[in-house]
């Protein structure tokens, strides 16, 4: 008897993971896990580990004076190094960005703004 309440449990346990693994949502969930873990392992350590730093230095920082002018921004991000470093992440937005549907614009009437 308790071992076919246990198994009757069992089946009922798999029944819902196999719905829930079915699930689109659950689908795109391992997929995009998926292409996040391989693209960290696509990372070398080294340069993750640097960038990690360079983070963490620049928050302590942050945090102990007053906050840079829009110049002083401006120049650090036109440098060499910060313009690689944003070349990446440009791309990443371009490519997010012609992957979202566009929306037909509706034509216009050509009235004036006035009614008249």
């Amino acid at each position: 008897e308790i071992i076919k309440d246990a198994l009757g449990s069992l089946e009922g346990i798999m029944e819902v993971i196999t719905e829930t693994a079915e699930k689109d949502e659950v689908v795109r969930t391992v997929r995009n896990l998926t292409i996040l873990i391989k693209m960290l392992g696509s990372i070398e350590p080294e340069a993750l580990e640097q960038v990690m730093k360079s983070i963490s230095n620049a928050t302590v920082s942050a945090t102990s004076k007053k906050p840079p002018g829009f110049l002083q921004l401006l120049s650090q991000l036109s440098s060499g190094d910060s313009r690689r470093a944003l070349e990446p992440i440009a791309a990443g937005l371009q490519a997010s960005g012609s992957s979202i549907p566009k929306i037909k614009k509706k034509e216009r009437a050509h009235t004036s703004r006035h009614g008249a």
